[in-house]
């Protein structure tokens, strides 16, 4: 077992890939500036949400998003971000919806590069709607 943690919302216990997907929900939620003791952590995405879905702005996006997780989490390697799954109805009402495929590197941590299981799949879903900026990361 290469990380081990828990779940934010439920208190359960999570391993490997699942934990390595908590914490990059947790760089996308965070906006820049908000860590006292880290100013510069967090990925940008609360501060992109509710801007026009040009193409200039998705390339942003997905910019952001790679350099994100490449900058805040070495168990993950980008290899491509995705704008996909996206709808006119979507994106008429502020949702956007990116795939990233990446490398896992469990033991990164510690210095091991060496890539577990080829090539992953993380979706990402980005809304900004009444309630506040609303993000969720699945495994693909």
């Amino acid at each position: 077992m290469s990380s081990t943690g828990i779940d934010r919302y439920t208190g359960a216990p999570l391993s490997d890939f699942e934990h390595v997907l908590q914490c990059v929900a947790v760089i996308f939620m965070t906006r820049i500036g908000e860590m006292v003791m880290l100013r510069w952590f967090g990925a940008g995405l609360p501060e992109l949400l509710g801007r026009r879905a040009t193409l200039t702005n998705l390339s942003l996006y997905r910019m952001v998003i790679a350099l994100a997780i490449n900058a805040w989490e070495p168990r993950l390697n980008v290899v491509k971000v995705v704008a996909a799954g996206n709808t006119a109805d979507g994106l008429r009402l502020g949702e956007l919806n990116f795939t990233i495929l990446c490398e896992y590197r469990p033991k990164a941590l510690t210095g091991d590069l060496t890539v577990e299981g080829g090539l992953r799949k993380i979706g990402l879903t980005a809304a900004n709607d009444n309630t506040g900026i609303r993000l969720r990361v699945l495994a693909a």
